[in-house]
């Protein structure tokens, strides 16, 4: 099942007080708090796909999430700091003419 939404950070930073600075640092450094969603859920209710377009930094981004493997058994190491970066790390997007 189809549904489609606006997610609004401010919402959500109203609601949780512990967000709201992570929601300052996303609209200084990335851009506009809200942005429409797509999800797509199966037939228990699990989401099995997530679709967002973002502007970030000026460039707009169709970010898509498959969600699949239910119940897998994962391991994750965090990268080293030397491996990561924040958005509002990079350089702006050029601009069109």
């Amino acid at each position: 099942t189809e549904y489609a939404a606006t997610v609004n950070l401010n919402e959500v930073a109203a609601r949780e007080p512990a967000f709201k600075a992570a929601v300052q640092t996303f609209e200084t450094e990335l851009g506009p708090s809200q942005f429409p969603v797509t999800v797509w859920l199966d037939a228990t209710g699990r989401l099995r796909q997530l679709d967002m377009n973002l502007v970030l930094i000026g460039a707009t981004a169709d970010v898509v999430f498959d969600v699949w493997g239910f119940g897998a058994r994962v391991q994750v190491q965090a990268p080293p700091p030397s491996q990561v970066a924040l958005l509002g790390d990079f350089p702006p997007a050029p601009t069109t003419p």
